[in-house]
């Protein structure tokens, strides 16, 4: 997989600051036109010979695998060259129906189908490319033509889009699977559903999902059946692997649940280092006598807020509630995918352990104005008795019955404050859920959009975590109809969409899985078994598992993810943790889905921005990727620069002091042999913690709470180096051969939306050459209350911050990370940070 370490690098200029008052396109080398249209006529007439041939032979004579065929059309898939992409919406219209997109080694490989009506339209296509042209000169099609390297007949596996191991090659070998069907309209839908009905189709379970752009059935059958129902259904999509539910475990009688268990138990490694890293979950207590747990937690790893209050609450007549902290206990632990160690046979890698810190009652609530020193209490107590370790602290308890619209509380404010200073002398971070909406409704857009972010997660320097979901699937439910699409939001996730003050982050930052519902006939929307997380019941005897969903799920798996990065980095600072979180995240397809939905109802306006600060108050910057917040790769490398900074000048009138301008060892003599318009991406991080302002009752402005504030600054292609340093001061301050360069970055959020919180993300894509030229990224201070106030103490001092920029290349067989990791070995050696005073 060639995954690496990311690559720290610290190497700052220091400069005095004077500061002012006051997406792509496909790339291709265009082919010699009649050369490659006719091997694509060639190849097209073949693939309709062999397809032909293939319809005439019985499936028992054939040697080789059967192909995909049909009597109402064709089956199709296109190869790309090496590193190019294909033009997919040329393959998803009214006439080709898109299939699948894979990328198998360096190629894309598409799949689609054609009626016999429409068929010959891609052999039209490939004649106009070959003797047509546009109005501006190109050939005809030429996006849709260019990149193909072969056109081939299709076969079952280029519908399969799980692993490809997972489908048997035996003829003889059931096959479990689930069948993913866009229906052409509900007639079809109305008959499909009868055959099921009438056992003609005697291997498709009668129970199915509707999703709202697809019906999923669950098949058992031989290779041959599922190629005929294809043949007869060409309406059929793509086909994957079928997944355990966790309602299997759940309603599992006790002996065989306990059996599960000692086996899970059995496979567990412990790798913890030095450090001890601990996922400290503050709630209603954790069940370390649980089987799923007890390898994991302990008595000694358990403390509570009030010292008279039971570790936890393990009893028949309590409600479920008071088992809340062991439902996080144990997706904090194993992650999300607990059901998938279960059903396996492989070693459970465990590098962190939990801690339990009790901050509710066994019976009653806190005193609304106690919750910011009963949370900072119990966590003093679990760092006085363990203080070396490493902690990831888990709130998944909000205040439902405050409205904070956005404004800083006590609560809030002290997670700020204890974030702040604990970062000079840990590496700890905090995470909070975002809370659940009141209600839920089909359209979960909306909902989540009226649906407030409860106190305190709106504190500034904590990551905040809304829910996702991949769940779909429903066992012993006849023809489920499921709310929320394939990695799309949860239904029951809140937002800072509708906040009162303007100037709050953007939370949640993050989103993570918490499950879906289902819809009953009569509309009622509700919790299901098979749509949530599996985990811990927190009880000692009878049950060993139990269900999670929602906010407080996502919780204990952003807990779980963020332990692992801090295993993996164990000297990386807070502000580096949480980076790498966050800097992982990207946007899902339902996710762009919505955004696009916006930009299509107002056309007319240019409300771009604006619609994606909607998204971002509702699913900040997505769905972290744990695989590349710990990995780089040879083509995928991260930089890590950990800095500090001198925001304000306590001698000269609280002035802005100083920025950094920091050197990016881009590889250039590989960028220099890509061709020209290879695509490449690269994402930013900037990521500090602020001091609040402890006079948090009237905040009407970012300025007043936050201590300070950081921004980024990219440099602009064709640049110099002295002309962007110059870019950065006020215009009396430059040098007289200062040129300015106003080109706009291709941000994808853009400058306006950069400024929010404390930590900023934004992504760019472009070029080789392009990028080869953005090689310094310069940090600078903004105005907060330190300055405001003119607290001379404050002013004095140096806050840290973490930098991490990403480079991705779009081929997997360029190796960037080499050239880059010998820049930083000898850029390193004896280095110190330069000040350049004017």
């Amino acid at each position: 997989m060639n995954n690496k370490p990311h690559l720290f690098y610290s190497k700052t200029e220091r400069h005095d600051y004077f500061a002012s008052s006051g997406g792509g396109s496909l790339s291709f080398t265009p082919k010699e036109r009649s050369v490659h249209g006719e091997k694509l006529i060639s190849q097209y007439y073949e693939a309709l010979n062999i397809i032909s041939k293939s319809q005439n032979i019985s499936r028992d004579n054939q040697d080789e695998v059967n192909l995909l065929t049909s009597e109402k059309g064709i089956f199709l898939s296109i190869v790309s060259d090496n590193g190019t992409e294909l033009d997919i919406k040329k393959f998803d219209n009214q006439s080709f129906e898109l299939k699948t997109l894979k990328l198998e080694e360096d190629q894309q490989v598409l799949t689609f189908y054609t009626s016999n009506e429409k068929k010959d339209l891609f052999r039209s296509r490939i004649e106009q490319f070959i003797g047509e042209d546009t109005s501006n000169g190109n050939p005809k099609n030429l996006s849709m033509l260019n990149n193909i390297f072969l056109i081939r007949p299709s076969t079952l596996e280029d519908l399969w889009t799980d692993d490809i191991s997972l489908l048997p090659k035996n003829s003889e070998s059931i096959i479990k699977c689930e069948v993913w069907i866009s229906f052409y309209n509900e007639e079809a839908r109305n008959k499909f559903l009868t055959k099921i009905n009438e056992k003609i189709y005697d291997y498709i379970n009668e129970t199915y999902i509707s999703l709202p752009t697809v019906t999923i059935f669950k098949v058992s059958a031989k290779r041959d059946q599922i190629e005929g129902l294809i043949a007869e259904h060409p309406d059929i999509v793509e086909l994957r692997t079928s997944s355990e539910n966790p309602s299997v475990f759940i309603d599992m009688d006790v002996p065989s649940q306990h059996e599960f268990t000692d086996d899970f138990n059995q496979r567990i490694k412990l790798k913890i280092n030095e450090s001890n890293i601990f996922v400290s979950i503050l709630d209603t207590g954790v069940n370390y006598n649980n089987p799923l747990l007890h390898k994991v937690c302990k008595a000694s790893y358990s403390t509570s807020w009030d010292m008279n209050w039971d570790h936890y609450t393990d009893s028949i007549l309590s409600s479920t509630n008071v088992y809340h902290g062991s439902f996080q206990a144990g997706v904090a632990a194993f992650g999300s995918n607990i059901l998938d160690s279960l059903v396996n046979n492989q070693p459970i890698e465990i590098t962190h352990e939990i801690e339990s810190g009790r901050i509710l009652p066994p019976r009653g609530t806190n005193l609304e104005e106690m919750y910011g020193a009963i949370t900072l209490g119990t966590i003093s107590n679990l760092i006085i008795d363990r203080p070396e370790s490493q902690r990831v602290y888990s709130l998944a308890v909000t205040n439902k019955d405050y409205k904070c619209e956005g404004y800083p509380t006590s609560w809030s404010a002290t997670i700020d404050n204890f974030c702040y200073e604990n970062s000079e002398t840990s590496s700890d971070v905090f995470i909070i859920s975002a809370g659940n909406a009141f209600n839920v409704q089909k359209d979960y857009w909306s909902n989540a959009r009226s649906a407030q972010v409860q106190d305190p997660a709106q504190a500034w320097n904590a990551i905040t975590v809304g829910s996702c979901t991949k769940l779909y699937n429903i066992t012993n439910v006849p023809n489920p109809k499921i709310c929320s699409k394939f990695e799309d939001i949860n239904p029951t996730t809140s937002s800072s969409h509708n906040w009162e003050w303007s100037d709050a982050p953007f939370k949640p930052e993050i989103l993570c899985e918490g499950g879906n519902r289902i819809i009953y006939d009569d509309g009622t929307i509700d919790f299901h078994e098979d749509l949530s997380l599996l985990t811990a019941s927190g009880k000692t005897q009878n049950n060993v598992f139990g269900s999670h969903t929602d906010t407080s799920a996502a919780t204990a798996e952003a807990s779980y993810i963020a332990a692992k990065v801090m295993s993996a980095y164990p000297e990386a600072t807070s502000e580096t943790i949480r980076g790498l979180m966050i800097h992982s995240s990207e946007w899902s397809d339902s996710i762009f889905e919505e955004l696009n939905l916006l930009v299509q109802q107002h056309p007319q306006k240019n409300m771009l921005k604006e619609y994606k600060e909607n998204i971002l108050k509702v699913c900040g910057y997505g769905i972290p990727d744990l695989g590349k917040a710990i990995n780089s790769k040879n083509n995928r490398l991260s930089l890590v620069i950990e800095s500090s900074i001198k925001p304000f000048n306590e001698a000269e009138k609280f002035k802005l002091n100083e920025f950094n301008l920091h050197e990016l060892p881009w590889p250039e003599q590989v960028l220099r042999e890509l061709p020209l318009d290879s695509k490449v991406k690269m994402t930013v991080t900037l990521s500090y913690f602020i001091e609040p302002n402890p006079r948090v009752s009237k905040i009407k402005s970012k300025y007043v709470y936050r201590s300070h504030g950081l921004s980024f600054n990219l440099c602009k292609s064709g640049q110099n180096k002295e002309d962007f340093i110059d870019s950065i001061n006020r215009s009396n301050k430059r040098g007289e051969e200062y040129t300015s360069h106003d080109t706009p970055h291709k941000w994808f959020f853009g400058s306006g939306l950069q400024k929010s919180g404390s930590i900023h993300k934004d992504y760019w894509e472009g070029t080789a050459a392009e990028l080869s030229e953005l090689s310094r990224i310069i940090v600078k201070p903004v105005t907060g209350w330190w300055k405001l106030n003119k607290d001379k103490e404050r002013c004095s001092r140096t806050v840290n911050y973490s930098l991490i920029v990403t480079l991705d290349v779009d081929d997997n067989e360029v190796d960037i990370y080499s050239e880059v990791e010998n820049k930083i070995r000898i850029l390193t050696e004896n280095l110190v940070p330069v000040d350049v005073k004017y």
